[in-house]
C-alpha cells in the first residue's frame, strides 16, 4: 500500500491491492471481522460499492456494510464560507452511495438477520479516501475526529489511505525472536514426517511408481513446511529418472543403484532438519539458546555458521564466501544449513537457510 501511495496510483489499483489481500481491511477497520468477510464487487460501468463485508460464519451476524474506495487525491473538505467546513461533492456522493448499497445489502441479508433473531445489527459505510494532512489543515487540531464525525451520519467513517496504512501496521503484533520457527504444531508435523520415512525407508528403496510418489510426497511435506534444511536442492525429483522425452520411469541400471542412494539422502536430510529443529524447540526461554546446535555440528561448524549468517545479512547478494573443501563447511552444505549460491573463479560462495537467518541472534 505504501507503494501506491508513493506514486500516486489510481483507485483500480488500491481495489486491485485490496481484493488480493483483504486482511489489509479487516485488520485496519474497527471490526471484528475476517479477511473472507470481504468480498469485491465492484463491476465496470456500475454503481456498485466497492467491496461488501458481512460475517460468513454461522454464529450471529452483527455488523454488515460497504466500502467505497476513491483516490488518495480526492477532495474530503470544502470551505464555502469563512470557518465553515463541509464535506467536498466527491465525499458527500461515496458516502450516500454507500448508504444506499447498505439498505440493498440489508434487504439481501434479512433472511440470516431473522434466522437468527439480530433486531439490532448495525450497518456501517466506510470511504477510504484523501489523506490525512488535508484534515490536519481544514479541521481544529486535537479535534480532528470529533470534527469529522459531527459531518458524517451515523455509523460512517471516512479513513485516509494513510491512516487506514497506520492502523494496518499497528495491529501486525511485534516479531517473535525464534519462537516462530520452531513451534510445537509444526515439530509435531515434522516427527509425523520422519516417523513416516522411517517405516519406509527399509521397504521402499527399489524404483517403481508407488515408491516414487511415497518420497516425494514425503519430500513435498518436509518442504511444504520450511524446516530448516529445505533449502536444499530437490534429492527426489521424478523427470530425474525418467526415460528422455517420457514419463515412464528407467528402472534398470544405474538408476536402481542410485535410486537407493537418493532416498537415503532425503532421509538423512529430514531427519537432521528434524534434530535441528528439536534442540531449537528445546532451546526455548533458555539464556544460551545455541548450545545444542553448537552440540550437535561441532564447535568448528558452528562458528563457521555463525559467521557466514553475520556476512550474508550485510552482504548486497545475500551470500557468502566459505571455503569450499573444508570439513566443517561440507557437513553445513550436507545439512542444508548452508547452500551454494554461485562459483566465481574457483571461490564458493554461499546462502545461508532462511529460517536461520531469521532466528540468530544480531551482532
Amino acid at each position: 500500500m505504501a507503494a501506491l501511495l508513493h506514486r500516486s496510483a489510481a483507485e483500480a489499483d488500491f481495489q486491485a491491492l485490496f481484493a488480493r489481500c483483504p486482511y489489509l481491511l479487516s485488520r485496519a477497520l474497527p471490526l471484528r471481522l475476517q479477511p473472507a468477510d470481504f468480498q469485491s464487487i465492484a463491476r465496470l460501468g456500475r454503481s456498485d460499492p466497492d467491496f461488501i463485508f458481512y460475517p460468513r460464519s454461522a454464529g450471529p451476524l452483527w455488523s454488515f456494510g460497504v466500502v467505497e474506495l476513491k483516490r488518495p487525491q480526492t477532495v474530503l473538505l470544502t470551505s464555502p464560507r469563512k470557518e465553515l467546513v463541509i464535506l467536498s461533492r466527491d465525499a458527500a456522493t461515496a458516502v450516500a452511495q454507500g448508504q444506499d448499497y447498505c439498505r440493498k445489502l440489508h434487504a439481501q441479508l434479512a433472511p440470516r438477520l431473522s434466522s437468527n433473531l439480530i433486531i439490532g445489527a448495525n450497518d456501517y459505510v466506510f470511504v477510504i479516501a484523501g489523506l490525512t494532512d488535508e484534515l490536519v489543515r481544514k479541521l481544529t487540531p486535537g479535534a480532528i475526529q470529533e470534527a469529522l464525525h459531527s459531518l458524517l451520519p451515523a455509523r460512517c467513517q471516512i479513513i485516509p489511505y494513510d491512516e487506514l496504512l497506520r492502523r494496518y501496521e499497528s495491529s501486525i503484533p511485534p516479531s517473535t525472536f525464534y519462537l516462530i520457527p520452531v513451534s510445537q504444531p509444526s515439530l509435531r508435523t515434522l516427527v509425523d514426517v520422519v516417523a513416516q520415512i522411517r517405516q519406509g525407508a527399509s521397504t521402499r528403496q527399489q524404483i517403481n511408481d508407488d515408491n516414487m510418489d511415497f518420497w516425494c510426497n514425503m519430500e513435498d511435506r518436509w518442504r511444504g513446511g520450511c524446516y530448516i534444511g529445505t533449502g536444499l536442492a530437490r534429492i527426489i525429483d521424478r523427470q530425474y529418472w525418467c526415460v528422455t522425452g517420457t514419463d515412464e520411469l528407467a528402472t534398470e541400471s544405474p538408476a536402481h543403484v542410485e535410486f537407493p542412494m537418493y532416498v537415503r539422502h532425503l532421509v538423512a536430510s529430514i531427519e537432521s532438519s528434524l534434530q535441528l529443529h528439536q534442540i531449537l524447540a528445546r532451546a526455548q526461554g533458555t539464556a544460551a539458546p545455541f548450545d545444542g546446535l553448537s552440540a550437535a555440528i561441532g564447535p568448528g561448524a558452528f562458528s563457521k555458521l555463525s559467521a557466514a549468517i553475520q556476512r550474508c545479512r550485510t552482504s548486497r547478494e545475500g551470500s557468502t564466501w566459505m571455503e569450499s573443501g573444508d570439513s566443517d563447511v561440507d557437513l553445513l552444505a550436507r545439512m542444508g544449513l548452508v547452500r551454494i549460491s554461485f562459483v566465481d573463479g574457483g571461490e564458493f560462495y554461499y546462502y545461508v537457510d532462511s529460517v536461520l537467518l531469521q532466528i540468530w541472534p544480531k551482532t
